[in-house]
């Protein structure tokens, strides 16, 4: 699990979250538009999740219009997975064959052992390993806390007591309260 903090740190994983908002919002509008052409929707379901993330994300930048904010919170309700191993080209299967939207960055290391990595190098002696994000149902009411906490005005999250904490702060009755109520059931359904 990433936390939204990883920006602070390396840029380009804003950018990573940011084209997977772009993709989402590519494949929706061709499942629009293009459905006499193409005959049937593409990425369903994936699309229906990463939507809400995109709304949700668009909540956090009303309040700090903030291009960070905005990928800080979209980032943070997925999970990634960083693959270093070398698996070569691969076919994905998932449990139960339901779809799935893949969003990949490769990293280039030079290798002592010519030793490829993901895919395979063009490039001569260099491993290439890759960051791989996933949708996450786990651990929601911690992702959304530290996700939203500073915009929220709560404070980071000092332990693992959020859904404590989350609801003595949409119990306050405040319009912001509402709204942030309204975003966390949103984001558990």
């Amino acid at each position: 699990m990433l936390d939204g903090t990883i920006l602070n740190y390396f840029k380009i994983i804003g950018e990573f979250g940011y084209l997977k908002m772009v993709v989402t919002l590519l494949l929706q509008t061709m499942n629009e538009q293009c459905l006499d052409i193409v005959g049937h929707p593409v990425c369903k379901g994936p699309i229906y999740y990463e939507m809400r993330n995109i709304d949700n994300a668009k909540g956090a930048f009303q309040i700090n219009k903030s291009y960070a904010s905005l990928c800080k919170a979209f980032i943070s309700v997925n999970s990634m997975t960083l693959i270093s191993w070398p698996v070569g080209q691969h076919n994905d299967h998932f449990s139960k064959n339901v779809e799935s939207l893949e969003n990949k960055i490769l990293f280039v290391v030079p290798s002592e052992n010519r030793n490829n990595g993901r895919g395979g190098s063009l490039i001569g002696s260099q491993f290439v390993f890759a960051l791989l994000d996933w949708r996450s149902t786990t651990r929601q009411e911690r992702r959304f806390y530290v996700t939203h906490a500073t915009d929220m005005g709560i404070g980071p999250p000092q332990n693992l007591n959020a859904q404590r904490h989350l609801t003595e702060y949409f119990n306050t009755g405040t319009e912001e309260a509402t709204y942030w109520q309204h975003q966390f059931n949103n984001f558990l359904s």
